[in-house]
């Protein structure tokens, strides 16, 4: 068989300089066969939890500390560098936030009773709680179970239904007596909410207000929510899931700088890390982005990506950053992501860091995973013991 030459620079597929060696060659293949000892080990999970304990935001408190640090100076100047690349985009935060403040105000059902159950649970389980948080707790909870109340009030039971079926020959169709959509709640109603709301997105780790936007300001929803722009091919939604992506990214590595710094000034046990470290009979599965697990073993795998590499979508190119501590993060954003960002014109190229969206059919952002997700699944199944951190299950 007779082989052409291609010339990848003339093809719409073009590979950057900066793309990692193993993509230009057949890495799947080589990693494939590159399976891991089916000998049993014990294999470690790492969920959020584990990255809190040494310091990051838990996951409920993420957004509103991203929205702090936009007002920075180095977040004001990550945030002017993208919206240079990203030409026409109307997504900020903040604005996200109060809608989300808005909307929840506006249509209470859908998270009243998830809000209620949670702050229950709250002020049976945790002892540590002082006396205006319970208050707070109590408040909320009286006033959501009040609105509760009054629509259990008016649902019509099956003794009335039987009566009026009886007695006046009338089906009933309705399930309540009054129609809850067409009513409003008074303004000094929605006051309140707003204000129990907005009090928790200033104090992010309250006990008991982080349960009251818990599910509305989810980031990894939201970074799902805009994904699908590249299905659509709808380049609003793609500009705006490479915002909302690359500022995560931004204050993750932010945050790991802030956090090695403070260790080097003064060294400290760092909880869960500490103690998996040089543990060969292990194997660490993480979650989570940053570079602790692989600080602690050079074979951690990450399944849903990392803040040291990041995929150009376009053109299936592995980019890297080697020094993640030492990193000029405005720099980076200055200088070299717009060099290997082009949304138009000829050459197309897509960069975004190599976060995989909680879809539930995951995209293969880059052929890196099936290899990640192949090593995972034999450790897990070669695994004679199973140790989850740091997860809600």
């Amino acid at each position: 068989m007779n082989h052409q030459e291609i010339n990848i620079q003339s093809g719409t597929q073009q590979i950057n300089p900066a793309a990692t060696q193993a993509v230009q060659n057949n890495y799947i293949l080589q990693q494939l066969h590159e399976k891991p000892s089916a000998a049993p080990r014990t294999v470690v999970i790492l969920g959020a939890g584990a990255d809190a304990a040494v310091g990051f935001p838990a996951s409920h408190s993420l957004m509103p500390c991203i929205v702090d640090w936009l007002e920075t100076d180095l977040g004001k100047a990550v945030d002017a560098e993208l919206r240079k690349m990203l030409k026409r985009l109307t997504f900020r935060f903040d604005k996200f936030v109060n809608d989300a403040i808005d909307r929840l105000a506006k249509d209470l059902d859908k998270e009243r009773d998830s809000i209620c159950q949670n702050i229950r649970r709250e002020l049976q389980e945790n002892p540590h709680l002082d006396e205006e948080q319970r208050k707070l707790g109590r408040l909320i909870v009286r006033i959501f179970q009040q609105i509760t109340d009054l629509k259990n009030g008016a649902t019509i039971d099956e003794e009335t239904e039987n009566m009026v079926r009886e007695l006046l020959g009338t089906e009933i169709t309705d399930a309540t007596i009054i129609d809850f959509s067409r009513v409003n709640y008074t303004d000094t109603f929605k006051q309140i909410i707003v204000e129990i709301l907005q009090r928790s997105m200033r104090d992010a780790e309250h006990p008991v207000l982080r349960h009251v936007y818990h599910n509305l300001l989810d980031i990894e929803q939201l970074l799902a929510q805009y994904f699908y722009g590249f299905y659509a091919g709808k380049p609003s939604l793609i500009k705006t899931y490479l915002y909302i992506s690359w500022i995560l990214w931004a204050y993750l590595v932010h945050k790991e700088q802030e956090i090695a710094e403070a260790h080097a000034v003064q060294p400290s046990f760092i909880p869960v890390y500490d103690q998996l470290r040089g543990k060969d009979d292990l194997q660490l599965i993480t979650f989570n982005y940053t570079t602790l697990a692989a600080q602690t073993s050079p074979s951690a795998l990450y399944f849903h990506g990392n803040l040291t590499d990041y995929v150009d979508i376009e053109n299936k190119n592995d980019l890297h950053v080697d020094d993640l501590h030492s990193l000029d993060l405005a720099d980076f954003f200055r200088t070299r992501l717009p060099s290997e960002m082009s949304l138009e014109g000829e050459r197309i190229a897509i960069p975004t860091p190599s976060f995989i969206p909680p879809l539930k059919l995951k995209p293969i952002i880059s052929k890196r995973y099936i290899t990640i997700w192949y090593h995972s699944a034999e450790a897990i199944s070669h695994a004679d013991k199973i140790l989850v951190l740091g997860h809600s299950l």
